[in-house]
C-alpha cells in the first residue's frame, strides 16, 4: 500500500480536534487506513539536542486503490465526512463565457483538462501538497508516466488555445513555473526544483493512452475534428440491495441507517421509491474504486466498524486439517531437502520451448495475459525450473534443485473446465548429465511413501513402479515425457481396500534433457530432469 507523510498539526486542525497517537491510530483502524509512524518524539529529541528538524509528521499507510487520499486534504476531507463533521460534497463544474481550448495529437489519443480558479495563492505547505499528490498519482495510476502524464501550468503566464504535438527535447524552450529563464525541455531534468507557487490560477493537461487512467472544464478538440468538455464530474448512479449488505455483514439494518453509514464513506445514498429493497447510490468521480456493489458492502461495514459487527458460532462444527495431498507434498518437500536438493518457486505462467506443441484442448490459455511469455498456465513444471537455472547458472556445480506444486489443464468435464494436479519435478545440472542422481531421488521418494521397485515383466498383481521408455504407452493428458517414461503399475495390496489401482499408469518422465531444450534456455551444461505426478501415490 502506498503511504503518505501528512503535517500533523495541519491534518488535527482540520480535523478540529488534537489526537493522542493511540487515538488517531484507533480512528485509522476504524476508517480502514492504518498509521504507520508518528514522528512527533523523533522531533522532540532532535530539538532537544539542538538539531534542525521539520515539524511532526504522520506517516499514513492508504488502500492502492484509494487515490483520493493521497494527499493531506483529500484524507481530511474524507475523516471529516467519516466523523459526521460535514456532508460529501458536490463537484459541479462552473462553465465560463470563452473556453480554453486544447488541440490534441494521436500521440497520445486521450486529452483531459481542467482549471483550478483559487480565492488566494496557494501557500508552501499546500503548493508541496499539490505537486506531491501530483508525483505519487504518476508513480502508482499512471505507472511511471507510461500511461498518463499530467502537466501544471501558470495559467496568468500563458494564452491558449493550446497544442499537444511531439517535439525533440532540444527545441522546447519555455520558463517553467516560478522560473524566469527558459530552458529546453532536456535542461529542464537537471534544473527543476520545487518552489511556492505565486499563482492563483492553474491550468491541469493531461495525456494518456487509455482512457480509462485518465483522471479528467476546457474544450478539446481531437485529431478528427470532434470535441468535448473535460472533465466530466457527474457522479455516477448505481444501485445496491440492503437485504445483500446486511446478509453479507451479519445486520439488520433498515434502508435509512445504511444510507446514512454510506455518506459517512463520501457514497450519497437514499432509499429506492421504485424497489422496496434497493437503494440508489451515487459515486462521485472521486471514488474509481467503487466497482461492485461488495465494495459499496464494504463501505458499509467499514462506517458501522468491523470490531462492531455481530459474531456468531458456525452452525457446522469441524476439525481444520491439511488435505492429503497437501501433507504428501510437505513429506516428499522435507525428504527432497534431506537429500541435498534446494527447492524452487518460479512463477506459474509458463509453457514454451519443451517440444511439445499444444493440440488445442490441452493448455489454459490466459484472456488477457500481461506479456506474450505468460500467456498460458503451465502444464509441466519443467520450464519454471530450468529457468530458475538460467538465471542462477553462475553458481557453482553441481545444482540440484525441485519443485512441488500444480500444473493445470484443461478438463471440460470439471466445474471450471480446468484441473490441477501436484507434481515433483527436479533438475540436476553439471559437468555430466547426472542421470543416476535424478534416478536416486526418485527411489529415495519411492522408498520413504513405500513404493517398492518392480520389473515390469513382473508387475501384474503388485504394487509399486517400473521404469519403461518413452514409447511402451501413451501420455495420459496429466503426464507427458521428453525422453523416457515413468510408469507405474499399481495395485492395491489390500484385500478390502476400495481403492482399484490400474495397470500401467503414466505418472511422469524421467531422462536426460535435449541439447534444442537446453538451447532455449540458454544452457551449455547437461542437465537431467525427473517429474512425476503425486497423486496416484496417496
Amino acid at each position: 500500500m502506498p503511504t503518505i507523510t501528512v503535517d500533523k498539526a495541519e491534518l488535527y486542525r482540520r480535523l478540529e480536534r488534537e489526537y493522542s497517537t493511540h487515538e488517531f491510530d484507533e480512528l485509522c483502524f476504524d476508517f480502514g487506513i492504518e498509521l504507520d509512524e508518528d514522528t512527533t518524539e523523533d522531533v522532540e529529541d532532535a530539538r532537544a539536542k539542538g538539531l534542525p528538524t521539520p515539524p511532526p509528521q504522520l506517516k499514513i499507510e492508504i488502500p492502492a486503490n484509494r487515490y483520493d487520499l493521497l494527499c493531506l486534504e483529500g484524507l481530511a476531507r474524507s475523516l471529516r465526512i467519516f466523523l459526521e463533521k460535514e456532508l460529501p460534497p458536490t463537484y459541479t463544474l462552473s462553465v465560463p463565457e470563452k473556453l480554453q481550448e486544447v488541440y490534441t495529437s494521436p500521440l497520445r489519443p486521450y486529452f483531459a483538462s481542467a482549471i483550478i480558479r483559487l480565492s488566494r495563492p496557494m501557500n508552501q505547505l499546500e503548493y508541496e501538497s499539490f505537486i506531491d499528490l501530483q508525483d505519487k498519482l504518476h508513480q502508482n495510476l499512471c505507472r511511471q508516466r507510461k500511461f498518463v502524464a499530467i502537466g501544471t501550468h501558470d495559467l496568468d503566464t500563458i494564452q491558449g488555445p493550446f497544442r499537444y504535438m511531439c517535439k525533440d527535447p532540444k527545441e522546447i524552450r519555455f520558463a517553467p513555473l516560478n522560473k524566469d529563464q527558459e530552458y529546453t525541455a532536456k535542461e529542464l531534468m537537471s534544473v527543476y526544483e520545487i518552489v511556492a507557487g505565486k499563482t492563483k490560477n492553474i491550468f491541469i493537461d493531461t495525456t494518456a493512452t487509455d482512457k480509462t487512467k485518465l483522471i479528467e472544464p476546457v474544450k478539446i478538440i481531437m485529431p478528427d475534428g470532434s470535441s468535448h468538455l473535460s472533465p466530466p464530474l457527474a457522479p455516477r448512479s448505481t444501485t445496491a440491495s440492503s437485504s445483500y449488505i446486511n446478509a453479507a455483514t451479519g445486520l439488520t439494518l433498515s434502508r435509512e441507517e445504511i444510507c446514512k453509514l454510506l455518506t459517512r464513506m463520501s457514497l450519497n445514498a437514499s432509499p429506492s421509491t421504485t424497489d422496496a429493497d434497493a437503494l440508489d447510490v451515487q459515486v462521485p468521480a472521486t471514488r474509481p474504486d467503487i466497482l461492485h456493489e461488495c465494495d459499496i458492502m464494504e463501505d458499509a461495514a467499514i462506517a458501522y466498524g468491523f470490531n462492531n459487527l455481530p459474531q456468531s458460532m458456525p452452525t457446522t462444527n469441524t476439525v481444520a486439517k491439511a488435505f492429503p495431498v497437501n501433507r504428501l507434498g510437505d513429506v516428499i518437500r522435507k525428504e527432497c531437502a534431506m537429500a541435498g536438493w534446494i527447492e524452487a518457486l518460479p512463477l506459474i505462467l509458463n509453457f514454451k520451448y519443451l517440444n511439445r506443441p499444444d493440440p488445442g484442448n490441452y493448455a489454459i490459455h490466459l484472456a488477457n495475459p500481461k506479456s506474450l511469455e505468460y500467456q498460458v498456465v503451465r502444464t509441466s513444471l519443467l520450464p519454471g525450473m530450468l529457468k530458475t537455472v538460467r538465471e542462477n547458472k553462475a553458481l557453482p556445480l553441481p545444482m540440484k534443485i525441485f519443485e512441488v506444486s500444480d500444473v493445470a489443464v484443461q478438463d471440460p468435464k470439471a466445474e471450471r473446465q480446468s484441473r490441477n494436479y501436484r507434481r515433483l519435478c527436479a533438475v540436476y545440472m553439471d559437468r555430466k548429465a547426472g542421470f543416476e542422481v535424478a534416478h536416486g531421488l526418485l527411489d529415495r521418494v519411492m522408498q520413504i511413501l513405500g513404493v517398492p521397485f518392480i520389473e515390469k515383466k513382473e508387475s501384474d498383481g503388485k504394487y509399486g513402479y517400473y521404469i519403461a521408455s518413452a514409447d511402451a504407452s501413451e501420455p495420459t493428458p496429466s503426464t507427458s515425457g521428453p525422453l523416457s517414461t515413468l510408469a507405474s503399475s499399481l495395485k492395491s495390496a489390500l484385500p478390502d481396500s476400495k481403492k482399484t489401482w490400474e495397470r500401467d499408469i503414466v505418472i511422469g518422465s524421467l531422462g536426460i534433457l535435449h541439447p534444442s531444450v537446453l538451447g532455449n534456455f540458454e544452457l551449455t551444461r547437461p542437465c537431467s530432469s525427473m517429474e512425476i505426478d503425486v497423486e496416484p501415490l496417496l
